[in-house]
């Protein structure tokens, strides 16, 4: 898989790359809507550690280094994140792509909805009305005793 097909299947967009004979840079667009929180953050805490061992080797065959560019549009400060690859571009690229799809593994992904009712809903057995929230365990067995004697006739 290619970095930029591992970067879109994350939900990141490259927006501008350029390829030399021994480097590669690409800026990189990390949008808000749609991602899990933290997903990038999971790819530089994967790849970064790794690419600093391997830099500080003496035989070190690549080079990693992710910074942000800062740009301004209309007046409003805005970043994107830059990534260069130097050296031996294969094996970066190996590597940036499975931390990529590593970050895919992880996290958890969370759905919240907005529970729908009304706010002081209490049971009312005299009109029939048997479901609803009970504040304590008193009330609830009142409540239930009430529904079970209600317009039955003991004896």
């Amino acid at each position: 898989m290619r970095v930029d097909q591992a970067f879109k299947k994350a939900g990141f967009e490259i927006v501008n790359a350029v390829k030399a004979t021994d480097h590669i840079i690409f800026d990189v667009r990390i949008p808000l809507e749609g991602q899990i929180p933290g997903r990038w953050k999971e790819v530089l805490a994967n790849i970064l550690p790794f690419a600093e061992k391997v830099a500080a080797s003496p035989q070190a065959k690549w080079e990693l280094e992710i910074s942000k560019r800062f740009f301004s549009r209309g007046g409003v400060l805005r970043y994107l994140w830059r990534v260069t690859m130097r050296g031996n571009l294969a094996t970066c690229q190996q590597m940036l792509v499975a931390s990529v799809i590593n970050s895919l593994r992880t996290g958890n992904e969370v759905t919240e909805v907005q529970l729908v009712g009304q706010v002081n809903m209490m049971p009312d057995p005299a009109n029939g009305r048997y479901k609803g929230a009970y504040r304590d365990d008193a009330l609830a067995s009142q409540v239930v005793a009430q529904a079970f004697s209600f317009g039955g006739t003991s004896g």
